[in-house]
């Protein structure tokens, strides 16, 4: 009996597009293994993501019950909407992530995509703060990150939003 080598994730892209385009982020998946110096490939996806994002203070209960109700829907054939939804379950963790001066930057790049050294300028912050901070937002999934070229300047890194507006829900009692 042969064992069935491990699937594996053999390449990912994202690809943010500007607002002229849609806003919005395409992206493809490719899974499979090797076998004997071959790839084989099992699956692949491509999508056109146009999400809606809600960030949202909740606690584990209600995480499930979405969950839950996702599963419903899923069974029974029903539309989604596309919405992203990250949920967390300690206030001054949300208020740590999201801080004043990441806010700030969310909004500067919902306007319009922008380079780290536009983003310097117009958030009046230091490089290494910005890219810091675009790091953790991008680990989120709010913003997206592009390097492009610069003409007679190398490449710049650019950053946008993964979508044009993003809702924030925080319950206090």
């Amino acid at each position: 009996m042969t064992k069935t080598p491990k699937e594996a994730l053999l390449e990912h892209e994202r690809f943010g597009l500007k607002p002229k385009s849609g806003v919005g982020i395409l992206s493809y998946e490719v899974w499979g293994y090797q076998e004997n110096g071959i790839t084989v490939v099992t699956r692949y996806n491509l999508a056109y993501i146009n999400p809606k994002v809600v960030i949202r203070m909740d606690d584990l209960d209600s995480f499930f019950a979405r969950a839950k109700d996702a599963a419903r829907r899923a069974d029974q054939r029903q539309a989604f909407d596309g919405k992203v939804t990250i949920s967390f379950e300690d206030m001054q963790r949300m208020f740590n992530v999201l801080s004043d001066a990441r806010r700030r930057l969310m909004t500067e790049v919902m306007r319009e995509s922008k380079a780290i050294n536009e983003l310097t300028q117009c958030l009046r912050r230091n490089r290494s703060a910005i890219t810091k901070d675009i790091g953790l937002l991008e680990r989120m999934g709010l913003i997206i990150s592009s390097r492009q070229s610069n003409p007679g300047h190398g490449v710049q890194k650019m950053v946008q939003s993964v979508a044009p507006k993003i809702e924030m829900v925080a319950m206090l009692g």
